[in-house]
Formats: structure tokens, sequence, C-alpha cells
């Protein structure tokens, strides 16, 4: 391979990176959510969202993930990521689909949103256990703050 070949494939490669798709980790305590512009505090209820041209926004609760992309994204496509916390304070996101939701009148959440999401059905039912509330799929959560 000659000289120019190999800084066309190092130059393409950084230029690949560069414009990659993945979502950041929440800083709790210095980032702000980009609906309702409070401090993120809560590694319990964080959000985020990233686009396909690897914009990121985050939120300090489920809602205002909700309510953002309602008032902002006219074209759901445009998102390669919708995510949320692990209320069990792991800080781990996962995508919406994937994730189980808790709707409870006991949770209190930064927003008040009272819904909450887990990595597993198992960590959902170990918490249904332990207080009253009602399993939500995604759909049912958007439809809430709808």
């Amino acid at each position: 391979m000659n000289l120019n070949a190999t800084l066309f494939l190092s130059l393409l490669t950084i230029l690949l990176v560069s414009c990659s798709v993945k979502h950041e980790p929440i800083r709790y305590g210095t980032d702000s959510c980009d609906f309702c512009k409070m401090l993120i505090m809560d590694n319990r209820s964080g959000a985020e969202i990233v686009t396909t041209k690897g914009k990121v926004y985050k939120f300090d609760d489920i809602n205002c993930l909700v309510m953002y992309i309602e008032a902002n994204v006219s074209d759901k496509s445009t998102l390669a990521h919708q995510l949320v916390t692990d209320y069990n304070g792991t800080e781990q996101m996962n995508e919406v689909d994937d994730a189980f939701f808790v709707h409870s009148e006991n949770l209190r959440t930064p927003m008040a949103s009272e819904v909450v999401a887990f990595l597993s059905e198992e960590d959902r039912k170990a918490f249904l256990t332990k207080t009253e509330g009602k399993s939500l799929s995604w759909a049912e959560v958007c439809e809430l703050f709808k």
C-alpha cells in the first residue's frame, strides 16, 4: 500500500470514529436537563437521547425525555438512541424499548413523573414487591405524559 492510500485510510478511520452515535455518561451534579434546564442530580432517574448525527441530549427525569421528544422531534427516525437510567443506581443506561418501567405515587423523582426504569424484569418485580405501583411499557409511559 502506498503512502497516499495509507493516509487516506487513516483519515477515513478518524472521521468515522469522530462521527459515532454513542451515548455519553451523564455527569451527575454537572450536566443540566435539556428540557427543564435543572441540574441532573439523581443517578436513578436520568435519561438521554442521541441523534443519528451524534448530538446528545440529557434529561433529569423520564417525563422530560418524553416531553422533549414530543416538542422537538418531528421525525423519530433521527433518533439513534433513547436511553433511561437504571433506578437501582448503577448508572447503567438501557434503550427505552428494552427497559422495564414502573409508575407509582410512592416514587419521588426529580420532576415528579413518578416513573422509573429498570434493566430487567426481575429488578422491576423485586421493586414492586416492596411498593405499590404499575408496570408500564414504553408506549404507556409516552401516553402518560402527552
